[in-house]
């Protein structure tokens, strides 16, 4: 099994949405690997999903304008995604909500995903739960980046995730 460390961190998958309902869906999906290796692409609505709401969209900034007319469809994110994730694990820290959309997305693209899509939580230790909201909020104010788009919301992710790892793993490990 492939084990995750300081040289290969999880790569991380976050997806912004309509609004939290059951109703809701997605409008945009990233992914953060690396500085060299991450994407983002915002999702045209299909035609019947319909909920909206503001308090989301005051969250994440993005209007229902601007992913009508900048937004790919499903099917070229959906494709586009396998073409970079194919035989992978990605990682979401809000898996619950997260695998939702993913399967909103792919479904409605009618393409199978060529990857899977895993809680965080399956890829760290108790020590790391542990200090996860404090260090997130240290990783938050130290990279000073936009919140609540996908691929930044991943950055910052995998960034604690890496600095959780290195407060609480055993220096053996880091060797792994």
């Amino acid at each position: 099994m492939f084990r995750h460390n300081a040289q290969n961190p999880p790569i991380i998958l976050d997806i912004e949405a309509s609004g939290l309902s059951e109703q809701s869906y997605p409008i945009e999906i990233g992914f953060y690997h690396s500085d060299t290796h991450c994407f983002c692409a915002l999702i045209k609505p299909a035609h019947h999903w319909s909920y909206w709401s503001e308090e989301a969209e005051t969250l994440h900034g993005l209007s229902r304008d601007i992913i009508t007319r900048r937004g790919q469809s499903t099917r070229e994110v959906a494709i586009e995604l396998n073409h970079l994730l194919q035989g992978r694990t990605v990682f979401s820290d809000a898996w619950a909500v997260d695998s939702t959309w993913f399967n909103k997305l792919f479904y409605e693209a009618g393409v199978a995903p060529r990857f899977w899509l895993s809680s965080i939580e399956t890829v760290m230790t108790e020590a790391m739960i542990d200090i996860w909201d404090a260090t997130k909020q240290e990783v938050i104010a130290g990279l000073c980046i936009p919140r609540h788009r996908a691929s930044t919301d991943a950055k910052i992710i995998q960034a604690t995730w890496l600095k959780a790892y290195s407060r609480t793993s055993e220096p053996e490990k880091l060797q792994a």
